[in-house]
C-alpha cells in the first residue's frame, strides 16, 4: 500500500507539473498574440 500511495504521489505532482507548464506556455502565446498582432 505504502508503494502505491508514493507512486501515486509522483504522478500527482507530475500531472501538476505538467498542468503548471502548460498553463505557462499557453499563457505566453496568448500574451504574444495579443500584445504583437
Amino acid at each position: 500500500m505504502e508503494a502505491a500511495e508514493a507512486s501515486n504521489q509522483i504522478l500527482t505532482m507530475l500531472l501538476i507539473a505538467m498542468a503548471a507548464i502548460v498553463f505557462v506556455v499557453g499563457g505566453i502565446g496568448i500574451m504574444n498574440v495579443l500584445l504583437y498582432p
